[in-house]
């Protein structure tokens, strides 16, 4: 951020300028806490309204219910205030004022609603669809979940693929989180169906040499309560009983993973029990080779294990949500996805929103997923030319500000959303101006952290 507030002042004039004398522009303003995002959403709006754009053709996008009220509310202080100053245009603000209620003011989940209500049929789903809340859905989940494990009984290749993921010391609470966490990340079901994750076969030569190497170390005058000699003679007894017995070598693994799992030789082992320092560190190092030898199999097999699972999970993930289009029981992720996947597979529906609606702003778009960044994308973007349409987007986002990342937010989505409205000429615009701390306050923080905050000998300070 810049240091001198003149110039601060400077560059947010040039902003504010843009966002209400350019609405045929996208832009992409990056705020700091304080700076006015909300603000600047609503200028943006009253200054599209001025321009001719009806409050029903705009679609603005915020993270929350209460947030969404509080930015009609604004929007409507901003239109009357606007109705007082520039009494030329009453025709325009009189009419979004009229509409304001039915204008599209609200989270992404609720506009994907009403999309999906309207586009129910390309979509796959009913059109009386209902949306489950978490605790509908997860006690959903876990009646098809059991009805689905039920269903593999009778499969003897299915029955051997769990038996040998549970054989590992997995447990079937693992491989409900996995349906669960695959279930909210639907949008890599297309990904996984064609691709499975490569993984790399356990190399079972490894046991023979860590036999060896642990076969040769000398303990005939250690004495039997020495801590190193007790996890060696541990170690020895464990690969040899794997080698011993190959067809059963890896429940037997999987098994004795808590003890070498977490066997640590750091300090281990009584230097005057070996012979001396260089003697007893040569042990503990081959013991840990051992150990992690052992662990490296154990994650080899598991990762095998998993991923021939994979497609059992991907199946009932797959069926569970078209059975969920087909019953109308929609989740927050279902409007989502649907949506995305709507938009992008059929031109006729991406059209129809386009013509609908003029622009699209979004709030925190720091905070904003993948799915929700194509729909955004899908919306501005024109099918000839693959480019960002002028005055399509109004995006408000500050990357330090980013906390959301249980939502699946991805800065690098962000930035590439950054560039690509620059790339298509749009503008990338700063609001830096603190409107929200007194300057005594910000003038104390920006001592105290101008050190701990600074970047290449530049200072990055609130102004």
């Amino acid at each position: 951020m810049a240091e001198d507030n003149a110039d601060t002042v400077s560059t947010d004039e040039t902003t504010i300028d843009r966002i209400r004398s350019a609405p045929g522009e996208t832009l992409f303003i990056e705020a700091g806490a304080g700076t006015g995002k909300t603000w600047a959403l609503v200028e943006r709006v009253v200054s599209l309204v001025r321009g001719g754009i009806p409050i029903e053709g705009i679609v603005a996008i915020t993270f929350t219910e209460k947030a969404a009220a509080e930015l009609r509310e604004r929007i409507r202080r901003g239109l009357e205030d606007c109705l007082r100053d520039y009494p030329e245009h009453e025709p325009a603000i009189s009419a979004a004022l009229m509409s304001l209620d039915r204008a599209q003011i609200s989270t992404i989940h609720s506009f994907c609603q009403g999309l999906l209500h309207s586009f129910a049929a390309e979509a796959g789903v009913d059109p009386s669809f209902e949306i489950q809340d978490e605790v509908m859905s997860e006690r959903r989940f876990q009646e098809r979940w059991r009805e689905y494990l039920n269903s593999l009984s009778d499969d003897p290749v299915a029955a051997a693929v769990i038996d040998r993921v549970l054989g590992l010391g997995l447990f079937p609470s693992d491989l409900e989180t996995l349906a669960k966490d695959l279930t909210a990340r639907a949008d890599l079901l297309s990904v996984l169906q064609s691709q499975l994750p490569v993984t790399t076969a356990p190399s079972w030569p490894g046991l023979e040499r860590a036999e060896v190497e642990l076969g040769a170390i000398v303990t005939t005058r250690v004495p039997v309560e020495d801590g190193l000699l007790r996890k060696i003679e541990e170690l020895r007894a464990l690969v040899h009983d794997m080698i011993s017995r190959p067809e059963e070598r890896e429940p037997i693994m999987a098994g004795a993973a808590p003890t070498f799992g977490r066997m640590t030789f750091g300090r281990a082992g009584n230097a005057a029990n070996w012979g001396g320092a260089a003697t007893t560190k040569a042990v503990r190092e081959t013991g840990e080779s051992a150990r992690d030898a052992l662990n490296g199999l154990l994650q080899a097999c598991r990762a095998e294990a998993l991923r021939d699972l994979m497609p059992l999970i991907i199946s009932f993930v797959d069926n569970d949500a078209r059975t969920r289009g087909r019953e109308g029981l929609m989740t927050f992720d279902d409007l989502i996805l649907r949506v995305r996947n709507l938009l992008r597979g059929d031109p006729g529906a991406a059209q129809s929103l386009r013509s609908r609606y003029a622009v699209l702003l979004i709030d925190e778009f720091q905070d904003t997923d993948p799915l929700q960044v194509d729909i955004a994308r899908a919306f501005a973007t024109d099918p000839d030319s693959g480019v960002i349409e002028d005055g399509r987007l109004f995006l408000v986002g500050d990357p330090k500000q980013s906390i959301y990342r249980f939502r699946h937010a991805d800065m690098a989505i962000y930035s590439r959303t950054r560039e690509a409205i620059e790339s298509a000429g749009g503008g990338v615009l700063p609001l830096q101006r603190n409107r929200r701390s007194r300057l005594v306050i910000l003038d104390w923080v920006n001592r105290v952290f101008e050190v701990l905050i600074s970047h290449e000998g530049q200072r990055s300070i609130q102004p």
